[in-house]
């Protein structure tokens, strides 16, 4: 059990980390403007891809319940939404705004999740 507890911490801290960056470099692209930074835009996309990745390796190494799987599920569909409504955001198309709020709720919403589905698959 203590080498769990020392895992799931080690993961917070990992997955609280690329959530910090991925919430910085995505305010400063909100402040920069259209055209957006390349080079910012690129390590935002990274870091989200990194902790999409991270999260999934931690899940796939346990049994998923019926709770656990719908958790699981949920933080997923979070996930690949904010990667959408931030891909869309970051072509040259004027969208609509309610994309534009999406991505500004959705990102809170896959890091609840997110941290939910590490307490959960812990044993928490």
């Amino acid at each position: 059990m203590g080498c769990m507890m020392e895992t799931n911490s080690f993961a917070i801290v990992i997955l609280s980390l690329l959530f910090l960056f991925i919430f910085l470099s995505g305010y400063l692209l909100s402040r920069s403007g259209k055209p957006f930074n390349v080079l910012v835009l690129t390590i935002h996309k990274l870091l989200s891809l990194a902790a999409l990745i991270y999260l999934s390796t931690r899940v796939v190494r346990v049994p998923l319940n019926s709770l656990k799987f719908g958790l699981v599920a949920a933080a997923g569909i979070f996930f690949v939404s904010t990667i959408i409504t931030g891909g869309l955001l970051s072509t040259d198309k004027n969208l609509s705004t309610i994309v534009h709020r999406f991505h500004q709720i959705i990102p809170y919403l896959t890091v609840l999740s997110a941290f939910a589905v590490l307490l959960v698959v812990a044993g928490r």
